[in-house]
């Protein structure tokens, strides 16, 4: 059984397994990541970008192509290295759907050649080029937790929905790895 937004489910035991198998089979990214000392995560995402070699802040760097209507891609909160960083606090199923919807999408997106190029005009500079290739590129899923583990804690319903991300990730060539940042309280 797990409980989720104050609701009881009952789960298939294989079903459970299988998940559950699946999340820790999912390789850890050896990037040395700061600890969170409770900042918000674009603060946060500043400090990360600093303490990484040949990194790129690029949260809140919204990119909007023609025929999306007023949506808004942000391909990731820092890139390092060929490694687009993509942070989110756990605060439940919710919050991390979002975190691994948003590496979907913006993985989706990077294979499209326009958008790589409006990409790299709001930045300033040509980091995507023509030649991009998906399994060049590791998306890194980081959780912030409050516990020191090296894989995230994540709920049941989080990790139903990390595979499906990951899966649609690396069918389109990418490398996946998940990250666990402590929150010093």
């Amino acid at each position: 059984y797990c409980l989720n937004f104050g609701k009881w489910y009952k789960v298939d035991k294989d079903f459970v397994s299988s998940t559950n198998a699946y999340y820790n089979s999912i390789g850890i990214s050896t990037m040395i990541f700061p600890n969170n000392k409770n900042d918000r995560e674009d603060e946060y995402n500043k400090k990360l970008s600093k303490s990484l070699v040949n990194s790129l802040l690029m949260d809140k760097e919204t990119v909007r192509l023609t025929g999306m209507g007023k949506s808004s891609i942000e391909v990731c909160d820092v890139l390092s290295n060929n490694h687009l960083i993509h942070v989110k606090k756990n605060g439940g199923s919710s919050y991390l759907s979002h975190l691994f919807n948003q590496a979907a999408v913006s993985g989706e997106m990077l294979l499209d050649i326009n958008f790589r190029k409006e990409v790299n005009k709001k930045i300033g500079t040509l980091v995507f080029d023509d030649d991009f290739i998906s399994n060049q590129y590791t998306v890194v899923l980081a959780i912030i937790t409050k516990t020191v583990d090296e894989r995230p804690k994540i709920p049941f319903f989080s990790k139903v929905s990390i595979q499906y991300a990951i899966d649609g990730l690396k069918r389109k060539g990418y490398n996946v790895e998940i990250k666990n940042i402590f929150n010093e309280e």
